[in-house]
């Protein structure tokens, strides 16, 4: 008798642990790593779910599901590649945040405009190939300064980041995001006007796990949305929200600033 009790209170722990603690695979884009991290502290406080990340440029990562890359969320830093994603799957999307980019050199107090203009050495950039904010800088680099020819070019936002940081390139067309995260004060705010949007979409890869499609509505709430702007991105308007999955299909793309 003892021993079937013992073996009932076995049986009923490890389905309690399965019930309350599930693991949750989150493909994110580069350059929101640092703000994805505050999410998870902020949503980690409320359950036991455990999130883990993997970071790549949005390229890299897309191909990787494409090849059956066992992820259950894919945060990318573009709309293309979840859109593409969404039309074979039959799933919904999202605008999680809409990107800023800055041009940073570490050696100055302050950069404007003029600075940008003048500049004439080494600047850092995501690979445009893979990388949205890559392809904003080359949009901004072809407006403002189609003769610039100096560009270190890194696999994704972060690797461009570190490239000025250490000193391997001179100055950097930086996500805001990173360059706030950082605690770095002399850059010039590119407006927005000299760029599209970079319109930062996610899907809900794993429909079948209830402990992802929480993270997404939690990604959406208004604790989260605080946490996306103060972090360097602006916001999407949201439109209602599907009320199985949580995640609102159809957003209102809001236009970044000048």
């Amino acid at each position: 008798m003892a021993k079937k009790q013992a073996m009932l209170c076995c049986i009923l722990f490890c389905i309690h642990a399965n019930v309350i603690a599930k693991n949750i695979t989150v493909a994110s884009a580069a350059n929101f790593k640092s703000t994805l991290e505050l999410l998870i502290h902020q949503f980690q406080k409320t359950t036991s779910d455990k999130v883990t990340i993997i970071t790549a440029s949005s390229g890299v990562l897309s191909t990787q599901i494409t090849h059956g890359a066992p992820f259950d969320i894919f945060l990318s830093a573009d709309a293309a590649r979840p859109l593409k994603l969404a039309g074979a799957r039959q799933a919904d999307t999202f605008i999680y945040a809409l990107g800023q980019l800055a041009f940073w050199i570490p050696s100055r107090t302050s950069t404007s405009r003029q600075d940008f203009l003048f500049f004439d050495a080494n600047i850092a950039i995501a690979n445009p190939k893979i990388a949205p904010y890559g392809i904003a800088a080359m949009e901004v680099l072809l407006k403002l300064k189609p003769n610039h020819r100096k560009l270190v070019r890194g696999n994704n936002i972060n690797q461009a980041f570190e490239f000025v940081n250490t000193g391997n390139a001179n100055a950097g067309l930086i996500a805001l995001s990173k360059l706030i995260h950082a605690n770095k004060k002399a850059y010039w705010l590119i407006p927005g006007k000299l760029y599209a949007p970079i319109e930062q979409r996610g899907i809900l890869l794993n429909d079948k796990s209830d402990a992802a499609k929480q993270f997404v509505k939690f990604i959406q709430s208004p604790e989260s949305r605080s946490l996306i702007s103060n972090a360097g991105y602006l916001l999407p308007e949201l439109s209602l929200t599907s009320a199985s999955t949580g995640i609102s299909p159809t957003h209102k793309k809001s236009q970044p600033q000048p």
